[in-house]
């Protein structure tokens, strides 16, 4: 029986701030060094987390960082190695390398060009379709953006593997050893500022409902990437930026409602906390929402903040809701996740 050959992943990830495509990247390469330690992770030396790089045992090569790494001292390095099967699970990946596999998490670059800076948009509507051309396999993170993609870039069909977002092991760990909180009159929100999360509107809808008591709280961080737009301030409404796992899990734990009205995803794991955290949870009614969750949220629409306002004060008085018995499908799961992967991996290298 032939020795599997050694996996790469390009580990630039760990360069950068955590949003979800780093999160679901740094999880399911966990998951993938538990069950094949022999995996490489090689990243640049600019690393912004060394915990995360540390845990996976990360090898920084090169000097140089962002595209300059990935398009060309990785590639260089990976020949000088023989070539190995590459795992690029962050959106991009070296343009001539071809024995690589993609995780795309989503096509808000097309759908919705205007909400990233112009030079991103430029990049990626270059790079995107030519990487799609030429690796061996798509991964993605939901059934909805993997109809995307084959419609998009009908070369990909038969090449598709939908590999779902899961819960963080930290997340797991410390709603195993928290005690049960009682939850208080706050409503939650978190994401990257930018126009697709629809913040505007979330505080809008907020504030017209006029709920007593209540409190807005907003979670996430600025990234050159995005544009964004100006949200309207209010004693009740507090803006909380970068803040620490541990105050993510609490502010969860503590959140009675938990809103996402973003325009479009790829996935969405702030929901799929939200609701394994015991939240109420009210959903834009984008599809692919509609796919992961329905049955464990509210759907509103995305862009009607009045619409918002009725629905929130539903859900404050639905005394049928109990979020702690909903199920999560355990489609959701990173360690299944990684196991498709290595598997897909090893099959098509």
């Amino acid at each position: 029986m032939n020795k599997a050959k050694t996996i790469y992943v390009n580990a630039r990830f760990l360069t950068q701030a955590p949003t979800g495509v780093q999160r679901y990247a740094f999880e399911v390469c966990v998951q993938m060094k538990k069950i094949r330690p022999d995996i490489v992770f090689v990243a640049p030396k600019n690393i912004y987390s060394k915990d995360q790089a540390g845990q996976l045992d990360a090898v920084c090569i090169g000097w140089g960082s962002g595209y300059f790494w990935e398009q060309i001292e990785l590639p260089l390095y990976l020949k000088r190695k023989g070539s190995p099967p590459l795992l690029s699970p962050a959106n991009t990946g070296p343009l001539f390398y071809r024995n690589q596999f993609l995780t795309l998490h989503d096509l808000a670059f097309i759908h919705y060009p205007g909400h990233f800076s112009g030079l991103f948009v430029r990049v990626y509507h270059f790079l995107i379709p030519r990487l799609l051309q030429r690796i061996r396999h798509v991964f993605t993170v939901s059934q909805t953006v993997s109809r995307e993609i084959a419609h998009h870039f009908p070369n990909t069909r038969g090449r598709i593997t939908v590999t779902y977002n899961g819960l963080s092991v930290a997340f797991q760990n410390y709603f195993q050893k928290s005690k049960s909180i009682q939850k208080e009159k706050q409503i939650l929100m978190v994401g990257s500022f930018n126009l697709r999360k629809n913040y505007a509107v979330a505080i809008e809808g907020f504030l017209s409902a006029k709920l007593n008591h209540y409190t807005l709280n907003i979670i996430g961080h600025h990234q050159n990437i995005f544009t964004s737009d100006t949200l309207p301030g209010s004693d009740k409404v507090k803006f909380w930026e970068s803040v620490s796992d541990e105050a993510l899990f609490e502010a969860y734990e503590k959140a009675e409602i938990f809103i996402s009205l973003s325009v479009y995803e790829g996935f969405g794991i702030p929901v799929l906390e939200a609701i394994a955290a015991g939240c109420k949870v009210v959903c834009s009614d984008i599809p692919v929402y509609q796919e992961l969750f329905s049955g464990n949220v509210y759907f509103c629409p995305s862009n009607d903040a009045a619409e918002l306002a009725d629905c929130l004060k539903k859900v404050i008085s639905d005394s049928n809701m109990k979020p702690n018995s909903v199920s999560l499908d355990p489609k959701f799961d990173y360690k299944q996740s990684a196991m498709q992967i290595i598997d897909t991996i090893e099959q098509n290298s």
